[in-house]
């Protein structure tokens, strides 16, 4: 069964995230957005430079990153409906928030980013308004006189006061004090289990482990954006190693579930020796690297073994079927028919258990074969509507500039602009047969 997987992280420059969030030319594939903001995220980041109260800078926003099961991707309303509650739990009542859907370039790991602020919106603001008309010099730009020489009136009395960067000024603060429970360390299990609950709910069945201590399974390493190529190399080989044992070590506890206190221990053991090995260069060494393909091997070899035994007691249960008939016949013979009897229901579920596991490694097959030549299609469909874009718009926006075409084709799919280009042709035609038809008139 799956765990939850729910990172939290702390945003220093929130305008800056949420563009990087929501920008398609930055992200592999954005499938869902939505905000829900009463106040824009530069108003968060002003507010929180005006209230900095040391010379470490305010935090301007959290963000909760959120694996989701990659099926929801195929249902968008169901998918919403996930993600609204998944932001109404975590966020809470009255702050801004807005969160975004994301593919991996693999589309094989379907994410939310939820970005929300800390802070509760006051409620019932009364803007700042002046007083008085106000009146500068205007060359100097100081306060002038009312109707004296060089003055002009800049503000009239009424007018809603704003600052520097156009935001409306209110009488109060319009925020709140941050929320000390997002600090506290039982509200970050707490969001493991909002996450685990709200997916369940949807039929998605999660768990929740004691943290990676207790859990048998090595971590990959990030493939950062803008990493050395030295860290990406020995990043990637690490990652096959470590699929390779997780994928064994996963096999060996369904055959023997009461192995995992055995390979729990051995991952501390496995991680103390990688420590060691990347101690003098404080960075992935390919020693590090040769130890868990060692270890991969070592599980691959215990698991074959196991099931090679697993299969002589399939042939010796298979035997004791053929006696099974005539038992009775030798019950003096065979004191120890008992003992058989449970050993050949044992092995009955281990083989009842690995068949299963064929089937569902077929499923999967199957899938993902569906999935290649569905790939394949949509890539040769879209091939065909480029060449098409390269007959059809050099015609339909010959007169219109490099930047004007841009325009005129920006957040077009290739099928909108396919039959704008057309449409656009078209019309260019009827233009010019009534053109020449009002020729012939004259």
């Amino acid at each position: 069964m799956a765990t939850v997987y729910g990172r939290i992280a702390k945003i220093s420059n929130v305008v800056g995230r949420s563009n990087y969030l929501n920008d398609e030319k930055r992200q592999e594939k954005i499938v869902l957005q939505k905000i829900e903001m009463q106040y824009s995220w530069q108003e968060h980041s002003s507010f929180e430079k005006e209230h900095q109260k040391s010379n470490v800078a305010n935090n301007e926003a959290l963000e909760v990153h959120i694996a989701l099961p990659n099926e929801l991707a195929e249902d968008k309303r169901r998918l919403e409906q996930v993600c609204d509650d998944l932001a109404h739990e975590i966020v809470g009542k009255n702050k801004d928030y807005e969160y975004a859907v994301h593919w991996n370039h693999n589309r094989t790991n379907l994410h939310v980013h939820i970005l929300f602020s800390e802070r509760e919106n006051q409620i019932d603001l009364e803007p700042k308004v002046y007083k008085k008309d106000i009146w500068h010099d205007k060359d100097t730009h100081k306060l002038a006189k009312a109707n004296s020489e060089n003055a002009v009136l800049v503000h009239k009395k009424g007018e809603v006061q704003r600052d520097k960067e156009g935001n409306i000024k209110y009488q109060t603060d319009i925020f709140k004090v941050k929320d000390k429970k997002f600090t506290e360390r039982w509200w970050l299990h707490h969001k493991n289990k909002i996450v685990k609950d709200t997916l369940n709910k949807y039929g998605y069945k999660l768990d929740l482990h004691d943290g990676i201590k207790n859990n048998p399974y090595l971590s990959q390493k990030k493939l950062y954006k803008g990493a050395s190529k030295d860290y990406l190399d020995n990043a990637k080989a690490w990652n096959t190693e470590v699929k390779r044992y997780n994928e064994n070590v996963k096999q060996h506890i369904e055959l023997e579930p009461i192995q995992l206190k055995n390979y729990i221990s051995i991952k501390q053991e496995v991680l103390e020796n990688v420590k060691e090995a990347n101690a003098e260069e404080k960075k992935i060494t390919p020693k590090a690297i040769e130890l868990v393909h060692e270890m991969a091997d070592w599980v691959m070899d215990t698991l074959r073994n196991l099931k090679v035994y697993i299969k002589r007691k399939s042939r010796e249960y298979e035997a004791a079927k053929a006696w099974n008939g005539i038992k009775d016949k030798f019950n003096d013979m065979f004191k120890e028919n008992k003992r058989l009897d449970n050993e050949i229901k044992s092995l009955s579920n281990q083989i009842e258990d690995l068949n299963h596991l064929d089937h569902e490694f077929t499923e999967v097959i199957d899938s993902k074969l569906s999935l290649i030549h569905d790939i394949e299609e949509q890539d040769m469909r879209q091939k065909e509507m480029l060449s098409q874009l390269k007959v059809l718009e050099p015609e339909a926006y010959k007169d219109l500039t490099q930047e004007e075409y841009r325009k005129e084709i920006k957040g077009l799919s290739f099928e909108e602009r396919i039959d704008k280009a057309t449409s656009l042709i078209e019309e260019h035609q009827r233009m010019i047969e009534r053109s020449r038809g009002y020729e012939i008139d004259i």
